[in-house]
């Protein structure tokens, strides 16, 4: 594992693949989606864009806590989320 993006890679499969062979092909794109938000706070896009991005997902029923931490994630990587942008994700 060299960079963040290979470990991330290797937490989300552990987390993906602890339930056994039940995973659909759903979880699996949420968890696409879940790793482009990751690429998206590290590469240091846009704010707005990657908001946009936790908002579909919460609003699509995609995994509440999975979403919490990448909202943590974009919080670490964007110094804080001003309280404008966080009450349209509340």
């Amino acid at each position: 594992m060299g960079n963040v993006t290979d470990v991330v890679f290797f937490l989300y499969s552990l987390e993906t693949t602890r339930g056994g062979d039940s995973t659909t092909q759903d979880d699996n794109s949420g968890f696409m989606r879940g790793l482009e938000i990751e690429r998206m706070c590290v590469e240091g896009r846009e704010l707005d864009n990657i908001v946009s991005h936790l908002i579909d997902r919460l609003r699509g029923g995609e995994n509440a806590r999975r979403t919490t931490r990448l909202l943590a994630l974009c919080s670490l990587t964007h110094g804080g989320i001003p309280a404008a942008k966080l009450e349209t994700v509340r």
